[in-house]
């Protein structure tokens, strides 16, 4: 058997554009049983608890499947949250969605009933939970092995959440369900030519695509009297270029409402808040 040492320097040496440093140390944290890079630090020189299963998921790296895939973990933020193939690895982009809408919610504790549609993973509905303890909490996706996952992660992060799997704001209509703030990471990519190789080969299509691109905001958007409490706030991840075509949705749909396009930390147009009367 090899030490720890060793097979990460033989790693190193593959030539392949989707393997660095950080997977390497990854999948040698994995094959070891360790919690964290400290751990395999203090066993640098010791011989891998499992090297069939090293090579195993260092194949899968080199293949193009991501680390988060391979491992079965992501992080976002402070959570540790389990992913597989049914739902989206959790972006940075997100993170920033996640604080912006926990930080609102804090200012106004009147905003208390509070769902994430098209949950994937249930990043954005467990950080929000977790930084408003006093929040109602629902969750909703179309995928059941999505909602499984979700779940999952709530629970092993100690997480209260509420989870419907159906289409968009469907379950909260047929039960009457009324809330102060909807925040929702949708399917907004049209042009599948424009999705990066790895993702569209590995993350799920049903939470990427979306023809017409603005489809999901629109479902949302026309039942917003029927579902939103007045003083609502609507919290959304965007492709940066979709400001005029939902300015348009919202003169068609959303009368004396107020919103906020906003960018993201590298410069990118990615968020739309909008507040209701």
């Amino acid at each position: 058997m090899k030490t720890n040492k060793e097979l990460y320097f033989e790693a190193k040496r593959l030539q392949n554009k989707y393997l660095n440093d950080s997977c390497i140390k990854n999948l040698l944290i994995e094959a070891n049983g360790f919690d964290n890079f400290s751990q395999l630090i203090k066993c640098f020189n010791n011989e891998c608890k499992d090297e069939g299963q090293f090579f195993a998921d260092l194949d899968r790296i080199l293949s193009g499947e991501p680390i988060q895939y391979v491992i079965g973990k992501s992080e976002f933020l402070d959570l540790k949250l389990d992913v597989n193939p049914s739902v989206l690895i959790p972006r940075q982009e997100s993170e920033e969605l996640a604080l912006y809408v926990s930080k609102t919610v804090q200012k106004e504790p009147n905003l208390t009933n509070i769902a994430d549609i098209c949950t994937g993973s249930g990043a954005l509905a467990i950080k929000i939970k977790k930084d408003n303890p006093h929040i109602n909490m629902y969750a909703s996706d179309i995928s059941e092995d999505a909602i499984d996952v979700a779940a999952n992660n709530a629970s092993n992060n100690g997480e209260s959440i509420t989870f419907f799997i159906g289409n968009m704001l469907d379950p909260f209509l047929k039960l009457g369900i009324k809330l102060d703030v909807i925040v929702c990471n949708p399917p907004y990519i049209q042009d599948e030519s424009t999705i990066d190789e790895q993702v569209y080969k590995y993350e799920p299509h049903l939470a990427l695509i979306a023809k017409p691109n603005t489809k999901f905001y629109e479902e949302i958007f026309k039942h917003v009297d029927e579902v939103m409490n007045p003083g609502y706030l609507l919290a959304f991840e965007i492709g940066e270029d979709m400001q005029d075509v939902l300015l348009d949705l919202i003169k068609k749909y959303l009368q004396g409402v107020s919103y906020l396009f906003k960018k993201d930390i590298y410069g990118k147009l990615r968020f739309l808040f909008i507040r209701g009367e």
